[in-house]
């Protein structure tokens, strides 16, 4: 490292904190975003309009589009010509039907013993409001995921979760 570069530092001195409150987390941000849009009964039309205009700021869009994403839920007959074969994921969208929620579709095809081949078709939907989004509203202030493995003698696991601060009772072990 170069001397001019250790020059300009400013140790802190003893028992100074240059940020006390430190610096917010983006999902912190975000998350009173999303408690502001809960408290205002703010409609799936004002999310729209929120989420697609870019004078907005990164975090009001982020909550708008994340809220959005909870309400747009899948429904796998949706894609039941896609499944069958009778349609592709493009004429489905330009059908109307949401295809941003298909986080995987596969096409296998098969040659059989006689010649003929078999088509296979399946199909993975994002869970659109599943663990993403707990991480955005559980895990922002430094939560941590907390698990308990108890191992009784040759009887399957017994797993707990615990959220951060909580004491659940744990259950009782059979002494052999």
């Amino acid at each position: 490292m170069h001397p001019n570069s250790l020059a300009n530092l400013n140790p802190a001195k003893p028992g100074k904190v240059r940020n006390p409150a430190g610096r917010r987390t983006a999902g912190a941000v975000v998350k009173e975003w999303l408690n502001s849009f809960a408290e205002g009964k703010v409609t799936e039309q004002d999310l729209r309009r929120i989420a697609r205009d870019p004078s907005v700021d990164w975090a009001r869009r982020t909550a708008a589009e994340r809220m959005l994403r909870t309400l747009e839920a899948g429904d796998l007959a949706d894609f039941a010509d896609y499944l069958n074969g009778s349609k592709s994921l493009a004429e489905l969208k330009a059908a109307g039907v949401n295809t941003e929620i298909v986080k995987k579709a596969k096409v296998k095809v098969r040659t059989l013993a006689d010649e003929t081949t078999e088509t296979e078709r399946e199909i993975e939907l994002f869970d659109r409001a599943g663990a993403d989004f707990d991480r955005v509203l559980d895990r922002t202030e430094g939560k941590p995921r907390q698990v308990v493995e108890l191992d009784n003698a040759g009887v399957a696991p017994t797993v707990i979760m615990l959220r951060h601060g909580s004491r659940p009772a744990l259950p009782e072990l059979s002494r052999n």
